[in-house]
């Protein structure tokens, strides 16, 4: 029987999943998307994640929040982090998100606008 590592078609539909979703999610997703074949469990996804990238990242509070995302992609370029913040939880209330997290977004902003891959 193939490993699923060695099969490309899984591989690439785990490289592909959305990052909100959990492994557990993912494993089961995979064994309906190809019954019958050797899928990951969710142990061996997350061994694969961690080697492969480190770990399977996180959809930020920004990201979750479709209108605190419009107001931030509104204000990127015109505001600092400071002011984007303070507006945001004029807005949104406290803690609604934090300068590190408006950081990463803008570098992902630019980086878009680049056309580059975010580091």
């Amino acid at each position: 029987m193939k490993r699923w590592y060695n099969d490309e078609e899984i591989r690439r539909a785990v490289d592909g999943a959305p990052p909100s979703l959990s492994y557990l999610g993912l494993a089961r997703a995979l064994r309906t998307m190809f019954p019958g074949r050797d899928t990951p469990s969710k142990s061996a996804l997350a061994r694969y994640s961690k080697k492969r990238c480190g770990g399977k990242a996180r959809t930020s509070r920004i990201d979750k929040n479709g209108a605190l995302r419009e107001f931030v992609k509104d204000h990127i370029y015109q505001l600092t982090i400071d002011e984007i913040v303070t507006g945001a939880e004029a807005v949104f209330g406290p803690r609604c998100t934090s300068r590190s997290a408006v950081h990463r977004y803008r570098q992902r902003c630019r980086a878009a606008d680049r056309g580059k891959k975010p580091r």
